[in-house]
Formats: C-alpha cells, structure tokens, sequence
C-alpha cells in the first residue's frame, strides 16, 4: 500500500484495522458553545428556505395541507424526544419557553441538536404555544 498520510488512515480505517487512540493526554477540549441568539437564528433559516408547501392546518383537518402538517408535527416530536433522551433531558423542558424561538433555544443550547433550516421555516408558520406543544407530544 502507498503510503500518504490522510488516505492511509481513512483507508485503515474503513477496513476496522485503525482505532481511534484512547489517549487523551495533551487534548484540549473546545469551549463550551456560546449561547445562540434564536430571532436572527429563525431569520436566517427563513431567508434560506422557501414557506411550507401548504400553510398551517390544524390536527383533524382534511386534504393534502392536513396531511402535510399532521407529518410534520410528528416528526417534531420524535426530533424532540430523541434530542431530550440523547442530552439526558425531559422532553417537557420544551414547554418552559413555549414559542417557536424557545424551541430553537432548547435544541441547541440544552439538547445540543440545533433544528435544521427546514424546521425553523416551519415553525415559523406553526402557532407554537404551550397547548399547541403538549398535543405535538402526546
């Protein structure tokens, strides 16, 4: 095998023949992340992203907006839950800042799992409340 440094490695790697070194003398760890700020946050995702397909439909609606939306809240709660499990959190800490910039907060700041562009643009149409939260959970 030729020998280059990076491709080595990688290569080695993939086949299971290179571990990772479990020394961690010398490392530095990186500093905690700052606190984001969520209202430029939710407009830069908003500039990014075009609106929803369908606008906002309430659970129990009929048609093709209704469906969309009833998909979209559910994959809001998986996203929730399994941030809140992974960060060893309780997924109601979501309902302490019940607003669309309160949920970006938590994710990032206290589930260390930002919500995506895509999420944000949504849930800027979506009228998160602390009610409108507890049924996207249950």
């Amino acid at each position: 095998m030729e020998h280059d440094e990076l491709f080595s490695d990688i290569l080695l790697r993939r086949q299971g023949n290179l571990k990772a070194s479990a020394s961690t003398a010398g490392v530095q760890r990186a500093p905690a992340a700052a606190p984001i700020n969520p209202a430029a946050t939710l407009a830069a995702a908003i500039a990014h992203r075009r609106a929803p397909a369908f606008p906002y439909t309430a659970a129990g609606g009929q048609g093709a907006a209704a469906t969309y939306w009833v998909w979209f809240r559910g994959a809001l709660a998986m996203r929730l839950c399994s941030g809140a499990a992974a960060a060893g959190a309780n997924v109601q800490d979501v309902l302490r800042e019940p607003t669309a910039l309160g949920l970006i907060r938590i994710c990032a700041e206290a589930f260390k799992r930002p919500l995506s562009e895509e999420e944000m643009s949504h849930l800027d149409k979506a009228p998160v409340s602390a009610a409108w939260l507890r049924e996207v959970l249950a």
